[in-house]
C-alpha cells in the first residue's frame, strides 16, 4: 500500500457503524466516534487524536491506536471478501511514536481470503504527509450465519453490506 494515497470522502461510500462501539459508535461517550469508508476494496479513516487519547504526556497511547487499526482492517477485510469478521490475531508494528493532535489517514485492507478457515488483513496509520506511523496485520474468523444476523440487527444501515457467508 502507498501510504502517501490520500482516499476521499467524495469517491467514498460511508459504512454501517454501531452506536456503542468504542471505534465508530456515536453514543458511546469513551469512544472515538470515527467514521469508515470504503473506497474500492479498501477500508479508511481519518483522524485527530485528543489529549485524552494519550499515554505518555503528548504522545497518543498505543492501545487506543491499535484499537484503530483492527477496527480498519476488520472492515478492509469485510470489503474484500465480504465476510463479516471478528480478530483472532492481531499483530502491531509501532514505527514512530503519535504525537496528539496530529491528523492521521487509517487505511485497511485483505490481504488473503480464507486460508485455514481465517482470512488475513494489514493496515497502517499514516501522517498527513504520508509518513507510515504503524503497521499491522491480523487473522479474521468469519461470523456465523447467525452471528452475522445478530450484527445486522443494530448496524446502522445493514442493507448497505453484501455479505457472503462461508461455513467455518
Amino acid at each position: 500500500m502507498d501510504a502517501r494515497v490520500r482516499p476521499d470522502r467524495a469517491s467514498s461510500q460511508l459504512l454501517p457503524s454501531y452506536a456503542r462501539c468504542f471505534c465508530c459508535g456515536a453514543e458511546n461517550d469513551c469512544g472515538l466516534r470515527l467514521s469508515f469508508y470504503a473506497a474500492g476494496d479498501r477500508a479508511w479513516t481519518q483522524w485527530t487524536p485528543e489529549e485524552r487519547h494519550g499515554g505518555y504526556r503528548g504522545i497518543v497511547h498505543g492501545g487506543v491506536l491499535a484499537a484503530v487499526l483492527d477496527e480498519t482492517m476488520g472492515w478492509g477485510v469485510y470489503l474484500g471478501s465480504k465476510l463479516m469478521v471478528m480478530t483472532a490475531e492481531l499483530t502491531v508494528r509501532y514505527v514512530r511514536s503519535v504525537p496528539v493532535g496530529e491528523p492521521l489517514i487509517v487505511q485497511g485492507w485483505m490481504t488473503q481470503n480464507q486460508r485455514d478457515r481465517l482470512v488475513h488483513g494489514a493496515a497502517e496509520i499514516a501522517d498527513v504527509d504520508g509518513q507510515v506511523c504503524m503497521k499491522a496485520k491480523g487473522r479474521f474468523m468469519p461470523l456465523t450465519m447467525e452471528q452475522v444476523r445478530e450484527v445486522q440487527s443494530y448496524l446502522t444501515d445493514p442493507e448497505e453490506l453484501q455479505l457472503e457467508y462461508r461455513n467455518r
